[in-house]
């Protein structure tokens, strides 16, 4: 699916054997739009926007070798809440989340099992307080991957009130200015069958910030 200006929306479900793939130039995409329309992929899902949003209120599923790419160079990514016990987004391998200029808000389950998750975002200049948050994790947005969770930001906080779980390594970095908020447990000893690992959490502010953890992280490198 493609458009070079407007919007896609999925209010039916979509099941494709290989790939499913949507491209906006300008405009948004928003699956669920109407309370249903899950996308399902044989192999992977790839979502890109240059100018817009991108919103995933139902699920996104990708092969058990397939990875999900959700990009957009200025705009908003929000993963919406399925209950804590349904992703809302999920992989066998890869999942990726990235703003060139915006927001990522996961409060749905996000999951690579065999993977990695990886969430970048970033703003031309740094905002205080609420506004500055660029990747949010909240509500049931629990982070798991089979190989390492990767947060990184430009400009902006990270702020997590929900878990993080890795069969590997956790890294949380922020570049230029911008906070890290960890409220909730951040485990990297564990993989996602339960098996010990040599894991380990990395919080590092490179330029500016401040670092805040109020419970427990398990494997942990300050910076």
């Amino acid at each position: 699916m493609t458009t070079g200006k407007g919007d896609i929306s999925v209010g039916e479900d979509i099941v494709a054997g290989a790939d499913v793939t949507m491209t906006v130039g300008t405009g948004n995409i928003e699956v669920g739009s109407l309370g249903r329309g899950n996308v399902t992929a044989g192999n992977n899902v790839t979502m890109s926007v240059e100018e817009g949003s991108v919103s995933i209120v139902e699920t996104v599923t990708a092969g058990e070798d397939g990875k999900v790419d959700i990009l957009t160079k200025k705009g908003n990514i929000k993963i919406g809440n399925n209950g804590p016990y349904t992703p809302t987004v999920t992989a066998g391998q890869d999942v990726t989340l990235e703003t060139g200029n915006g927001e990522i808000r996961v409060q749905g389950k996000t999951s690579a099992t065999k993977g990695i998750v990886t969430l970048r975002a970033a703003s031309d200049v740094y905002k205080a307080g609420e506004a500055g948050h660029n990747i949010i994790i909240e509500q049931d947005g629990m982070i798991e991957a089979g190989g390492d969770a990767t947060l990184e930001t430009k400009n902006g906080d990270i702020h997590v009130t929900d878990r993080i779980v890795a069969g590997h390594s956790i890294s949380a970095i922020t570049h230029g200015q911008g906070d890290i908020f960890l409220r909730r447990d951040v485990d990297a000893s564990k993989d996602l069958n339960g098996k010990d690992t040599d894991g380990s959490v990395i919080l590092r502010a490179e330029d500016k910030g401040n670092i805040s953890v109020v419970n427990p992280v398990t494997q942990q490198i300050y910076k």
